[in-house]
Parts: C-alpha cells; sequence; structure tokens
C-alpha cells in the first residue's frame, strides 16, 4: 500500500509589491497563491518554467525567419500571377520552409499551408514542356485555394497582449 505524500509547509516573508504580483497572477490563472507558487515551484525544478516562453520564441523566429518571408512574398505574387518562373533552387527552398511550418503554426494553418505544399510537388513533377502555372493562390478542381483571410487573421492576433479581467484592471 502506497504511503500518503506528505505535504509540507513553508512560511517566508515577501516585499508587499511582490506579494501583490503573485496574487495578480494567481488570480489571472484562477489559482490560490499557494497554488500558483507551488506551480511555480513545480515547473522551475522539472525543467518546463520556460518552455512556453521558449516554443513562442521559435515560433516568433520562424515567422521573422527570412525563408518564412520570402515564402509569403511568393505566395502572394502567386495570387497575381500563377505562373512559374522560379528555379528550382527557389522552389526547393520554399518546400524547405514549408515542411517546417508543422512545427510553429496551428493545425488549421499547417492545413492551409499543406495547399501550398501540394500544388508546388505537382508543379515541380510536371515535364518542363508543359505549362506549370500554380493553382494554390486562386484554387481549381484540383488544387483547393489557400485561405489567405485566415493565414491573415493569425498574423494579426499573433503576440497580442494577454486580456485582463475587469475584475483586475482597477489594480492597473
Amino acid at each position: 500500500m502506497n504511503k500518503p505524500t506528505r505535504t509540507a509547509s513553508i512560511n517566508l516573508k515577501l516585499p508587499d509589491e511582490l506579494k501583490a504580483k503573485l496574487k495578480t497572477k494567481a488570480e489571472i490563472k484562477q489559482q490560490t497563491v499557494s497554488k500558483y507558487i507551488r506551480e511555480l515551484l513545480s515547473n522551475y525544478f522539472d525543467g518546463s518554467l520556460c518552455k512556453n516562453e521558449m516554443v513562442r520564441d521559435e515560433k516568433k523566429s520562424f515567422i521573422n525567419s527570412t525563408g518564412f518571408l520570402k515564402l509569403i512574398v511568393w505566395m502572394y505574387s502567386k495570387k497575381r500571377s500563377g505562373t512559374k518562373i522560379e528555379t528550382q533552387t527557389d522552389l526547393d527552398n520554399y518546400m524547405g520552409t514549408l515542411k517546417k511550418i508543422e512545427q510553429h503554426l496551428p493545425e488549421n494553418l499547417v492545413k492551409e499551408f499543406d495547399k501550398v505544399l501540394f500544388d508546388l510537388l505537382r508543379v515541380a513533377n510536371l515535364n518542363s514542356d508543359c505549362s506549370s502555372v500554380f493553382q494554390f493562390a486562386d484554387g481549381s478542381s484540383s488544387t483547393p485555394q489557400f485561405d489567405f483571410e485566415k493565414f491573415e487573421k493569425y498574423i494579426y492576433q499573433f503576440e497580442k497582449p494577454l486580456t485582463i479581467p475587469d475584475s483586475l484592471k482597477k489594480r492597473f
């Protein structure tokens, strides 16, 4: 039979300003101060305290990378003209960037970018004598259209400040 885990208490003195910050953070997460501090300590010791920040920083670095920005500019240029004028190196770079998207963007956007990847693969595999036209920008029966509006909304919402409940606003 397992023995129940013993819980110990710790009393400590904190400056009023630090205590107020802890209380506010705990209220935002709808937790008691004790639970919030236990969670912080637990996350610190298991190494996950900064994991969310690291994931967010990786996502931000990817979105701000030259490769991703080139891909987005290229995609918008295909809305004007879907004709293939890219070099094989360009196409390979776009494919490489598209394959990394799953690690950095939400699933609904991954599915949108998959449309671009599949169309890019389709065009790359056509014989060079054939007329090569990208269809993800305008859609067709064989290639579904990329939802530029969904991507734009995501970028617009990316890193918006945390919303503070009205009950806590009076403290700031």
